[in-house]
């Protein structure tokens, strides 16, 4: 487990047993768009159109799928020991607290136990992050 993580684990244990609000005591995390991802173990909010919906190959894993904004897309992954609310392909939402990674140069986001999903009336046209290049080649 990255030391991030862990350390937010332990935290965010501590404050249940004190009964105490962790969002009354901690800034909040940056709004990033899709597209200005590139770190691993960053905790973030996002706003974004889910694009499409896998099935998921592991029992741990509730959902897998896209989530885009018109910066980008990215994969996520809602972890089933979380207990969130299913999200809805084509629906936008405002992710709040989710943890970006990395794995073999593509970047992901997760969604924990912590992170918030709140529905919103907002029509976002999801770009594509691809870079198209003209020329010949030899």
């Amino acid at each position: 487990m990255p030391i991030e993580e862990a350390r937010r684990s332990v935290t965010s244990s501590y404050y249940d047993e004190a009964d105490v609000d962790q969002d009354s005591l901690s800034d909040a995390n940056e709004q990033r768009e899709i597209g200005s991802i590139n770190a691993a173990e960053e905790w973030v909010d996002i706003t974004a159109k889910v694009v499409e919906l896998w099935e998921p190959r592991s029992d741990a894993i509730a959902q897998v799928g896209l989530v885009g904004d018109e910066t980008g897309r990215i994969k996520f992954t809602s972890w089933a020991k979380s207990d969130l609310p299913t999200i809805e392909e084509g629906s936008v939402y405002q992710l709040g607290n989710v943890v970006t990674d990395e794995y073999q140069g593509q970047f992901s986001v997760k969604l924990n136990r912590t992170t918030t999903i709140e529905e919103v009336d907002d029509e976002i046209e999801v770009g594509d992050n691809t870079t198209e290049i003209e020329g010949a080649l030899i």
